[in-house]
């Protein structure tokens, strides 16, 4: 599903969890009986009976658990077992049979009941009730476990017990009832002014997937051809919504051919949308996706990434189902970044390339404010539907891709879903099958881009060329830095990218492991400029933006935080910014009262005329609160704004020096007139020497003296930064913190006396550390 402007709240139902741990793997469902009367409005209820056919699991079991929340139920029996007793305690039914059944052999159990249908406690999931109109949204994103099957019939309602259904809906004639599947028989009954309609799903799905929606829809149907069959595609929407309909899925077809090339044939009965009264979003129940009317009948071209998000979980998360929530990444990741391969296969490169800049750059700048820093997996349960399993999901898909190259990436997908169809998959398993099915061994992959938090930095530290003949020896020397993590990463693979005086580029990837790394690469011209990742094949810590000019003008580089001004150009100029997100390199030589901002640096490329001047705008950002802080706000309090300078270095070789810049400081940002390719960063003037206005009793280090494994702990939530500095002022780890503690690894730092520095709104502080 999608979220939109969603606040997610951290509500546990303790019981549920409990449930979901012990008592669901002690049955089997292997088919749903929905039969249910939907035409109560008024009273906002629904009432009928499930049933059930299922198996126990184990020998000697008597009692069994089914979820339903907050529906009453009537009565509950089988022609099999004889149910001694039931009970309900308005989220678990508790059933004890006379006698255990027989494990693994199949029974049906038949569950009466009726009531008014719930909503998730956030407003997002559950079943709804608007007007004549009545429908599900499968999932609930306060709710544990997030799956809502149990808002409307009786169920094991988890990711992993997957089961057919047959669906039967009784409601007013003048309505129609939709569910997922085929559509196999009407009955219209002329008394009682009621028509009842049956589908059938024959495929086996999660409880969260499975839907009903109600109320007087107009039908619009048509055929896709596919690659190996004829699709029926139907879309149910309001009786005047019919040309808006047409209008806005006109890239329907496109889509689905797009789809099934790239990741196989589209595995379900039929193609579908049901147009309901919500307007935060969709849903992706099987072939019969639940969208908000609002995004449907805007037009053509405004939420399409919105409508093709939902299709691609038909195979990422309805084919193939991620095992538990904490894995939510294998659903919602891979579906946001289908948004973007919808817009590179559908909408073209250049529109593709655009949409995952901005989107990785929104990951790096505001999923930490939402969410703060996370793996992918283990997801905390009670904020699954977060932006880093999405946004940063999709960024972590995106460089798997430009990690196995295409050709390999989609085959293994493909191959993928086909092992797991109508399964379920981990995260390992996935690792696993990848390490298997490619030949690469994804562990360090996985280790690094899923299992741990924050994100690895790449960047040229320096190259060397060499003419060989008619060629050249490049020699690339890299190195990694970390953003909010302790661990480098290993078998890295980066692309660089040679450019030629003309911009012409070729490419070849780059493969190290750990802090620094080299190759030699023999090309057949010499290079004006060599990039690291020019392409951002690989979502770290960085964003780039590069543009070529051939007149005056103003370019502003959005997400970079640069603009520049071109006031005189003979010629053509390429002009590449890139906003690194991790701390500058320090001085390789102190300079007396300056300390370098750990927070981010800027580095500038061109190829550029003789003729070519140009200022360039350097934007920084200390405002906001804990939710709209700007990057700079942990680290630049109010005081300091007064004692900024900007300083350069052309590369590591050198070191930092401040250059001339005008600074205006209400616009919070630097312009250098005539500038130079190389590294820009922030300093402060006096560094940490002035008074502080934190205290050190506003924090406290333990243990101390200390083996290297240190924690920081503040006596209320903290947000701000934490360094360690040796007793030359030079910054040896920093630390985003936002919390109430914060644990330092420095095993690695040599036995001696450091000086752990706080920096936060209030101002500075620091307290002295012995390691040992």
């Amino acid at each position: 599903m999608n979220r939109l402007f969603l606040i997610i709240l951290a509500v546990l139902l303790s019981l549920s969890v409990f449930a979901q741990h012990d008592y669901e793997g002690l049955i089997d469902v292997r088919h749903y009986t929905i039969n249910l009367d939907i035409s109560d409005f008024s009273g906002r209820t629904i009432s009928g009976n499930t049933v059930l056919n299922l198996s126990t699991t184990e020998e000697n079991v008597s009692t069994i658990y089914l979820y339903l929340l907050h529906l009453t139920v009537d009565s509950i029996g089988s022609n099999d077992y004889e149910v001694a007793s039931f009970s309900h305690n308005d989220s678990i039914i508790t059933i004890n049979f006379a006698s255990a059944p027989v494990a693994n052999q199949p029974f049906d159990l038949d569950v009466y009941y009726h009531g008014a249908p719930q909503t998730d406690p956030s407003g997002w999931g559950g079943f709804y009730f608007s007007g004549n109109y009545a429908f599900n949204m499968g999932c609930g994103f306060d709710d544990v476990p997030h799956n809502y099957g149990r808002v409307w019939f009786p169920c094991n309602d988890n990711f992993t017990d997957k089961a057919k259904y047959t669906t039967i809906i009784t409601t007013q004639s003048e309505n129609t009832a939709i569910s997922s599947g085929e559509l196999v028989d009407t009955q219209v009954d002329n008394e009682t002014g009621k028509t009842t309609y049956r589908w059938e799903l024959t495929q086996e799905i999660p409880t969260y997937l499975q839907s009903v929606a109600v109320g007087a829809y107009y039908h619009h149907h048509s055929v896709y051809h596919g690659v190996s069959r004829d699709i029926p595609v139907d879309i149910y929407g309001y009786p005047n919504d019919s040309a808006k309909i047409a209008s806005s899925f006109y890239r329907l077809d496109t889509t689905l051919r797009v789809y099934e090339n790239l990741f196989g044939e589209y595995p379900w009965q039929r193609i579908g949308y049901v147009l309901v009264n919500f307007s935060s979003g969709a849903m992706e129940h099987v072939g019969n996706i639940s969208i908000g009317r609002s995004f449907v009948t805007q037009g053509p071209g405004v939420y399409e990434t919105l409508y093709y998000h939902e299709l691609s979980h038909h195979w990422f998360g309805d084919l193939v189902t991620c095992a538990s929530a904490e894995d939510m990444w294998l659903n919602e990741g891979w579906a946001t970044y289908c948004e973007t391969i919808w817009k590179e296969f559908v909408c073209g490169h250049d529109a593709a390339r655009e949409y995952r800049h901005n989107a990785h750059s929104n990951v790096l700048t505001q999923t930490y404010l939402k969410d703060g820093y996370h793996p992918l997996t283990p997801f905390p349960v009670d904020n699954t539907y977060s932006s880093t399993v999405y946004d940063k999901g999709a960024s972590v898909v995106h460089t798997l891709r430009n990690y196995l190259d295409d050709e390999v990436f989609f085959e293994a997908v493909r191959a993928y879903l086909n092992e797991y169809s109508y399964r379920n998959a981990t995260s390992y398993q996935f690792r696993d099958f990848l390490t298997q099915h490619t030949g690469i061994d994804m562990t360090p992959f996985f280790e690094s881009w899923v299992f741990t938090k924050g994100f690895p930095h790449f960047s040229i530290d320096s190259t060397d060329i060499v003419a060989n003949g008619g060629n050249y020896d490049v020699t690339v020397y890299v190195k990694q830095k970390m953003l909010e993590r302790e661990m480098l990463t290993n078998d890295n693979r980066i692309e660089i990218a040679f450019m030629k005086p003309d911009f012409s580029v070729e490419t070849r990837v780059l493969e190290f492991s750990g802090e620094t790394g080299s190759q030699t690469f023999t090309l057949p011209f010499e290079p004006a400029l060599v990039m690291c990742d020019l392409y951002e094949r690989t979502a770290d810590a960085t964003v780039d933006d590069a543009v070529i000019v051939d007149t005056t003008v103003t370019i502003n580089f959005l997400k970079t935080d640069c603009s520049m001004v071109v006031s005189d150009i003979a010629g053509e100029a390429m002009v590449r910014t890139t906003c690194n997100y991790v701390a500058p390199d320090d001085f390789l030589e102190p300079i007396q009262g300056l300390q370098i901002v750990p927070s981010r640096y800027w580095l500038v490329e061109s190829i550029r005329p003789n003729n070519f001047t140009a200022s360039m705008k350097f934007k920084f950002n200390c405002t906001g609160n804990s939710t709209t802080a700007g990057w700079e706000l942990p680290y630049i309090q109010s005081s300091d704004r007064d004692s900024l300078s900007l300083v350069y270095r052309r590369d590591r070789s050198e070191n930092w020096r401040v250059i001339p810049a005008q600074y205006s400081k209400a616009m919070q940002r630097f312009t250098v007139d005539n500038f130079a390719d190389g590294e820009y960063a922030l300093a402060i003037r006096n560094g940490y020497s002035g008074v502080s206005r934190l205290t050190a009793d506003s924090f406290s280090v333990y243990p101390n003296p200390s083996e290297g494994q240190v924690w920081v702990s503040f006596g209320a939530a903290f947000n701000g930064d934490v360094q360690v500095v040796d007793m030359n002022g030079k910054v040896l780890m920093h630390r985003r913190v936002k919390g109430t503690e914060a644990e330092l690894n420095l095993k690695h730092l040599s036995a001696g006396t450091y000086i752990v520095v706080v920096k936060g709104k209030s101002g500075t502080a620091s307290r002295k550390i012995e390691i040992r």
